[in-house]
């Protein structure tokens, strides 16, 4: 017997990618929804069969899960995760999603990242634009873990 419980019980059935680009007249949703085309081609399976949605954003870079479910025409989420910040956090959503598919909370979890920071939302890197953060209300409405951990991890 495997000393973890988890092992064997979900796979990384597809991927789907659309590049990467200095510039980009594209939203980050049309990124998205290519990339989560391809992913479930990948896998075999009608995109329709997706009940769970996952990602991660920096200073709302990028798209929130409804976005992406009502594009894809997804017609039941059972799950959606936002998570802010980045860091390890990819894996962390990974892990995530294998624990929602155990415990049944769903069935076919997407796991994704859209982001244009060269030429979307948010401009990382000297612009001197600011990005809406929710300000401080958002910020002390968080657990410590939520704002904190990834940015002390090592």
């Amino acid at each position: 017997m495997s000393s973890w419980p988890l092992k064997d019980v979900c796979i990384i059935a597809g991927i789907g990618t659309v590049g990467y680009f200095r510039r980009c007249d594209r939203t980050e949703l049309s990124l998205a929804v290519e990339a989560v085309l391809q992913a479930s081609q990948d896998a075999g399976m009608d995109v329709k069969e997706i009940d769970g949605v996952i990602t991660y954003q920096y200073n709302n870079d990028s798209i929130r899960p409804q976005e992406l479910a009502q594009a894809l025409g997804i017609p039941r989420m059972r799950l959606w995760i936002e998570n802010y910040l980045g860091g390890t956090v990819g894996a962390e959503l990974m892990a995530i999603a294998v624990m929602a598919i155990h415990c049944g909370m769903a069935k076919n979890v997407v796991v994704y990242r859209s982001a244009k920071h060269r030429s979307g939302r948010v401009r990382i890197g000297g612009s001197g634009a600011s990005a809406d953060t929710g300000g401080w209300s958002s910020f002390w409405c968080r657990t410590a873990g939520r704002t904190s951990s990834p940015a002390w991890h090592r």
